[in-house]
């Protein structure tokens, strides 16, 4: 009934009235807890206004490290690790370990791909480790190598010249050309050696492995080393250093045919190779009674070329005061250094489908003294179907350009001061002039074995020049000064100073010996 009642009397209060009552019971209950009301559904709004906005603000940092990234700037300053103090970028550790990978890449990747950096390098390393792991290992001891080789060129007081990047700009230029535009250099450049390379970080790279490449090649000079220790190199190398003097010549199997000849088939050409071999056999024997070598390879040999050039004044057969390096016939090298040669031996010797006729004359110790030289190169205009003509023309030129330097070249400084271009307008300049100090058969190998012959002879004195004609080239030798060492000697002192310096420096470089760390985060970016 009672509830009947007050049903009754809220159906009977207005609409204004219960609005009232409901405010008053609210109030009330926040009375009863203490009279601390809710915040105002405004505070609710703001907060998540402040969450949205941090929230934004973040993404926004993540999108602009994103774009950094592709960038390559993160990883251009982040350090990845570090060597006793040098920071090592995480651009400059890939750089390092792509070399390695790409040189095995190279040689092993299957149809061109690349190796599992997670598969097992033992088959080919010996090693229980991983290709990745193997890659490290190698890419962080090239990197302490060349970090430490640095440091110590700096505590020497040595820096990055203006030649060394002038070099490194040469350098690079020469690359870019080869593989195109700007854009596809730069793209090269990610692709060898990580995304983050770029044309300065890889100049940068490259000057500062040019200063300490020239700094640790001029170490092994400074090493003081006994005359026990260079007698003593010398009676264990003298295959090494002696020079041998013999008369050789080709004997060519002819196996060209004229035009409009069906080409040889392979039982013809085994047959004429078997027939020069008798005939090289015959020759041997010859001469044991007649030691015309020149006479013999005009003989013998069909081409007419070959004649031709062995025809020329003077023995083209003879090979005088050659030593190891010079002689690229192993075969024929061991036969002319065997300790039981005697004047007067003949052999033959197969190369390919021709035959080299050897007779021995003399060995000795390399006594000649060696020379500080400046070598000028003009390089002819090579044989060519047409333009025959031209190509006389521009080699007489040469010439007289190179007869006009042997006149004025007397010292070094008038090399360095010679304006080819200004002096003979028209001719081909000759290359840069290359100065080899104290010039012996290792510094000499890629040259014409005349250079060597005129530079160790009692002919080069001081101030004189040299003009030396070949089929290749025109050089014009200017000898600076005359040493008063022999060039066994000279040899023998090079090598154990270099063999000294490779043991110490392999010791000082290895990374056991070196505070190497990684350093995070930067070390998780690499790759």
């Amino acid at each position: 009934m009672a509830r009947g009642k007050k049903e009754h009397e809220d159906n009977n209060l207005t609409k204004a009235e219960q609005n009232r009552q409901e405010r008053e019971a609210r109030m009330a209950e926040i009375r009863k807890r203490g009279g601390q009301a809710m915040k105002p559904p405004q505070s609710k709004r703001k907060k998540k206004k402040i969450i949205g906005t941090v929230v934004g603000v973040l993404v926004a940092l993540v999108l602009i490290f994103y774009i950094l990234w592709l960038m390559g700037i993160p990883q251009r300053n982040m350090k990845a690790m570090e060597v006793n103090g040098q920071k090592v970028t995480v651009n400059e550790y890939d750089f390092y370990y792509n070399l390695i990978a790409n040189q095995y890449n190279q040689m092993l990747g299957q149809g061109g791909g690349v190796l599992n950096k997670k598969d097992s390098s033992k088959a080919v390393t010996g090693e229980d480790l991983s290709w990745g792991e193997f890659f490290h290992r190698e890419a962080v001891k090239n990197l302490v190598n060349d970090v430490v080789t640095y440091q110590e060129a700096l505590e020497k007081g040595k820096t990055i010249t203006d030649e060394d990047r002038k070099n490194v700009d040469i350098m690079v230029e020469s690359m870019q050309q080869q593989v195109g535009k700007p854009l596809d250099f730069e793209l090269y450049l990610q692709g060898m050696y990580g995304k983050s390379m770029n044309v300065k970080a890889y100049k940068d790279l490259m000057a500062r492995q040019y200063m300490a490449m020239h700094y640790a090649a001029s170490v092994p000079d400074t090493i003081e080393i006994s005359e026990d220790e260079i007698n003593k190199y010398y009676d264990e190398n003298k295959d090494t250093l002696d020079m041998v003097t013999y008369h050789s010549f080709t004997l060519k199997t002819p196996l060209t045919v004229k035009e409009g000849e069906d080409a040889l088939v392979d039982e013809e050409k085994a047959k004429r190779v078997d027939e020069t071999e008798t005939l090289a056999k015959d020759i041997v024997e010859k001469l044991k009674a007649d030691d015309n070598m020149d006479a013999l390879a005009q003989e013998h040999n069909k081409d007419q070329k070959i004649k031709d050039f062995y025809a020329k004044d003077g023995d083209q057969t003879l090979q005088e005061n050659r030593v190891d390096s010079q002689i690229s016939n192993k075969e024929v090298k061991t036969w002319l250094y065997d300790a039981e040669r005697k004047a007067g031996d003949a052999a033959y010797f197969k190369n390919g489908n021709d035959f080299e006729i050897v007779r021995f004359e003399s060995r000795a110790k390399d006594e000649r003294q060696v020379t500080d030289v400046m070598i000028s190169t003009f390089v002819k205009t090579p044989e060519m179907k047409e333009g025959e003509e031209q190509r006389e023309e521009d080699n007489e030129k040469i010439m007289k350009a190179a007869k006009a330097m042997v006149k004025q070249f007397t010292s070094e400084e008038a090399v360095n001061t010679y304006d080819e271009t200004e002096a003979q307008a028209g001719v081909p300049k000759a290359q840069k002039a290359v100065k080899i100090e104290s010039i012996t058969p290792v510094k000499a190998t890629s040259l014409p074995p005349e250079i060597l012959d005129f530079a160790l002879s009692d002919k080069a004195k001081a101030g004189q020049a040299e003009l030396i004609d070949t089929n290749q080239a025109v050089y014009v030798v200017t000898v600076l000064t005359n040493k008063d060492k022999a060039s066994w000697y000279v040899q023998a002192e090079e090598k154990v100073q270099m063999q000294t310096y490779q043991d110490q420096h392999a010791e000082k470089v290895d990374p056991a010996n070196n505070e190497v760390s990684k350093s995070y985060p930067g070390f998780l970016l690499v790759g």
